[in-house]
């Protein structure tokens, strides 16, 4: 690939995954200070508005030369006049999958709604992948490898850089005589990666020179067909909903297994941007999905609570409480973030009439609606009917103009807010409480 080439696809990448347009972003670029990270710092410099980019490196304090490696990284900004943010975390141990969990919980952590983070993963990271899932045990999903993009929190994470081969890097970064970090770890065949990328790819490679490009087209198949399969669950999906996107485990419950299996993992990943692993799955078939219906079992997933309120299941964040305490804002298409969740605008052909003026507040006492076609309820008989669970009652949204409830995210709107026509614009408002 050519230095062109290379560049116009990272441009590219990043604009297909701006519909807002690029100056609508802050781009995080995730560095480390080693060749990746680094020729993806010059890139997103060079071609995304200027003043949008910075950069966050993360000091896992595992090797001696740690704090060098964060300074090398503050240097190399300043030289690019962008701001370098150094996260300390200490992981649990100095394993792979530690690190990388407090690395992207840290991340995390310095992001918004609006943000972007920028991965360097490339093409010989996704066949490290594949090769390693493979071994470990996996699924038609997971044989797809790492996705371009996906939920990161509230922001979005994307990997402009994965059908770039290393060699294809390696070869950029000299023509730019940029400078970077070797990390002797990864010389290190205690990791399962590291051993793949030494001992396995090596004469993989040299018996299929194209094994790198040919898994890129497998990988990309089987993405194509997930998402064919992502369609299908959705659609069922939501005739499963509950409101604050729980998911109704009656229904569930009458589904074939294999497919009930593939809607809860599915639905987890909507509601999380995570996955379930298979010990997951069926702690909660047993745990929550079997349960009585007056039981109340709380399931630990990675940071994350799943709890049975009736006949729903539910993601909490594990604490619950510990989320911004926004009073008020305006309500903004195509979505405003509160307290922790996000409420979704989309056009509609019938329903909410957004006005200038309509704020999104925090429930108080004595609040009450006039849904259309039902009488006046106080908020708090509306929530018991609709099925919230008391523990996501505090922080939904509710929409008021003029000190009148207009509208509550996901459950109803306001009768003298309702339209339905031709000429204007109608709005369904949705509300995801994680």
């Amino acid at each position: 690939m050519t230095t062109s080439k290379l560049t116009q696809h990272f441009y590219q990448c990043c604009v297909n995954h701006s519909p807002q347009g690029l100056a609508s972003k802050g781009w995080v670029v995730a560095l480390s200070g080693g060749l990746d990270s680094i020729v993806l710092l010059h890139l997103a410099v060079k071609y995304l508005p200027a003043g949008s980019v910075r950069a966050i490196h993360v000091n896992h304090h595992l090797q001696e030369n740690s704090d060098q490696w964060a300074q090398f990284c503050l240097d190399q900004c300043a030289l690019l006049s962008i701001t370098c943010t150094v996260c300390d975390v200490y992981p649990a141990s100095n394993s792979e999958l530690a690190a990388r969990d407090a690395r992207l919980e840290a991340i995390q952590s310095c992001v918004g709604a609006s943000d972007c983070v920028l991965m360097a993963h490339h093409a010989n990271d996704q066949l490290e992948t594949v090769l390693f899932r493979l071994m470990r045990g996996t699924g038609a999903k997971g044989l797809a490898g790492i996705p371009v993009s996906r939920r990161f929190g509230v922001a979005t994470l994307l990997r402009p850089l994965l059908t770039i081969t290393r060699t294809e890097l390696e070869t950029y970064a000299a023509e730019q005589t940029f400078s970077w970090i070797d990390d002797p770890s990864n010389a290190a065949d205690d990791y399962d990666r590291n051993y793949i990328r030494h001992h396995v790819m090596p004469p993989m490679v040299e018996r299929w020179p194209k094994a790198v490009t040919r898994l890129q087209q497998t990988t990309q198949y089987l993405t194509d067909q997930q998402q064919v399969l992502e369609s299908y669950l959705d659609a069922d999906l939501q005739s499963m909903a509950l409101a604050g996107g729980g998911l109704n485990i009656e229904l569930l419950g009458g589904v074939a297994h294999p497919k009930s299996i593939a809607l809860l993992r599915r639905w987890f990943e909507c509601q999380t941007g995570q996955s379930l692993s298979a010990l997951a799955v069926q702690e909660v078939f047993e745990r929550c999905i079997a349960a009585r219906a007056d039981a109340q079992p709380q399931i630990n997933v990675g940071g994350i609570v799943l709890r049975r309120y009736r006949q729903g299941v539910y993601c909490v964040p594990h604490k619950v409480n510990d989320v911004e305490d926004v009073r008020s804002q305006a309500l903004m298409v195509p979505f405003t973030d509160w307290r922790g969740g996000r409420i979704c605008v989309t056009a509609s052909s019938e329903g909410f009439d957004l006005q200038p003026g309509v704020e999104v507040v925090a429930r108080a006492d004595g609040m009450s609606i006039k849904p259309k076609n039902r009488p006046t309820k106080t908020l708090k008989k509306l929530f018991q009917e609709a099925g919230v669970p008391p523990w996501l009652r505090s922080n939904w949204p509710i929409c008021v103009r003029q000190n009148e409830v207009v509208a509550v995210p996901g459950i109803c709107v306001a009768e003298s807010c309702w339209i339905k026509s031709e000429e204007k614009t109608a709005f369904t408002l949705t509300w995801r409480a994680f």
